[in-house]
């Protein structure tokens, strides 16, 4: 977490620091540092001093600190990551680095001020902190926690990646301790919140959304207000990115694939990243053709063609102006009239399938909570006489007709997290994804009133995990049910 600027009136006690560092002042403040301005005597310069809140109490805690600060050390030199000039533990055993002193603030106190960035501004930024990210990975170093309050600017004006507090070293030991919740969600990527194993596609999802929230004012598809619940940052991913109209289409296309729901599908290395960037035509305005490694785009309403089309009539000057706008309004009626009998047909199939339904008494269908690549809902009930675990700890049950007497059944399914090697009952219930997915609070996007339902998890059995020789070709699901056995499908009610 990258420390927010102090209030006036706020005060911090002064560290004890190594000897050469003196005249500190509070500069900023976050969750777990605080960040000073000091004057390093032996170099006559100024220096942000970096002090972390908890102290190195064990070696677990040890270890974690020296891969931040060999993460961060490994990487200065780079004219676009904040320079690390030296580390070390205060006399009360509390981690503290010494940092460049980057007098212009940070990308996040822009969008506080409600500062966008032009195009070229932004194409400028992504392609300086790309190439740094990309100079990182080619040394096996991870971020993790790309974000506007993370990308600051010098004296000179030049913008660095800072704060490698979450680095993850690749050749460093699996030390798992760094969690979804030291991340910030708006910029992290969907893989996060499946607890998948992080990788440098993160980063690059992480970048371009932060360009994004510089050129649009926050983050993509999030929230001016407020907070989302796991269930919902699972959900917010499988959303359309928003279009910016202001910004030319060229770019939002390379945003976009950087921001790809999939890592697959986003730039397979920061260098591409960058380059895309850089290989911009700005003052292209025109819609691009649709490329084939580009990420697939909402499509524009038929109301935002009609009204390009009829700004582009309106816009028009000479002695054809005249023909244009007629042709315009023309085409404006043939659309609208087959916009009338689409919406005339699609309403009465739609209306004969729901009295089909009623007529028949039986769901042909399962509201869908959770609907994304890794979770769904089936698409037709399933249901269970017995749901749970065999003696090797996998699933084992008994699916019966939901006509019959059941006692469970499927609410949502979920590919098993990258993280799992044994997708076993213990092991997935030990997942906070998995927990998330079979909860509560999942289950009340279906029921009415879910008091008194009872949730377990059914992992796939031992023959399809035998089978399947990769977990994460598995799928587990989470089953709910009442003590009274019910007939028919129950998750259709709300």
């Amino acid at each position: 977490m990258t420390p927010e600027p102090l209030p006036n009136d706020s005060s911090s006690p002064l560290p004890e620091v190594a000897a050469g560092l003196t005249d500190l002042r509070a500069l900023a403040y976050g969750g777990y540092s605080t960040v000073y301005r000091a004057w390093q005597s032996s170099v006559g310069r100024e220096v942000a001093l970096k002090v972390d809140h908890r102290t190195l109490e064990d070696e677990r805690d040890r270890r974690r600190f020296l891969r931040e600060a060999q993460a961060a050390g490994r990487m200065s030199g780079h004219p676009h990551i904040v320079h690390v000039y030296d580390a070390g533990v205060t006399p009360d055993n509390h981690p503290y680095m010494v940092m460049e002193l980057c007098t212009g603030g940070s990308y996040a106190a822009k969008l506080k001020a409600q500062e966008r960035l032009s195009p070229e501004n932004v194409r400028e930024v992504g392609v300086k902190i790309a190439d740094a990210l990309d100079a990182a990975h080619r040394a096996g170093i991870l971020h993790r926690d790309v974000k506007p309050a993370n990308i600051l600017i010098n004296r000179y004006g030049v913008p660095g990646l800072a704060d490698f507090g979450l680095a993850t070293v690749h050749e460093a030991s699996r030390d798992t301790s760094v969690t979804v919740e030291s991340l910030t969600p708006a910029y992290a990527a969907p893989e996060v919140f499946r607890l998948e194993h992080p990788g440098r596609a993160g980063d690059i999802y992480s970048l371009g959304a932060t360009l994004y929230a510089l050129l649009s004012g926050r983050p993509p598809r999030w929230p001016e207000h407020g907070s989302l619940s796991p269930v919902q940052l699972v959900e917010l991913h499988n959303q359309p990115l928003p279009r910016l109209p202001q910004i030319p289409e060229s770019l939002f296309r390379v945003l976009a694939k950087a921001m790809a729901s999939e890592p697959a599908d986003r730039y397979e290395t920061a260098a591409q990243f960058r380059d895309a960037l850089a290989a911009l035509d700005l003052l292209d305005t025109a819609p691009s053709t649709p490329h084939a490694s580009a990420a697939p785009l909402p499509a524009h309403s038929f109301a935002d063609r009609v009204a390009a089309d009829h700004a582009t009539a309106n816009d028009a000057s000479g002695p054809t102006s005249f023909g244009r706008s007629r042709h315009a309004l023309v085409l404006f009626g043939v659309l609208l009239g087959l916009l009338i009998s689409v919406i005339a047909l699609g309403t009465f199939f739609t209306l004969h399938h729901l009295d089909s339904n009623a007529q028949s008494g039986t769901a042909h269908g399962v509201i869908c909570p959770i609907k994304t690549k890794q979770s769904s809902c089936p698409t037709a009930p399933q249901c269970f006489s017995q749901a749970g675990r065999d003696d090797s700890d996998f699933g084992a049950s008994v699916p019966v007709n939901c006509d019959t007497p059941h006692s469970w059944e499927t609410f949502a399914a979920a590919k098993v997290p990258a993280s799992i090697a044994t997708p076993s009952y213990e092991q997935l219930r030990s997942n906070a994804y998995v927990v998330t997915m079979c909860s509560n609070e999942t289950l009340s996007r279906l029921v009415k009133a879910p008091t008194g339902w009872k949730i377990s998890l059914l992992p796939p059995t031992k023959a399809e995990a035998d089978a399947a020789g990769n977990s994460q070709a598995l799928q587990f699901r989470c089953v709910a049910g009442k003590d009274q056995p019910s007939n028919g499908s129950t998750f259709d009610r709300k």
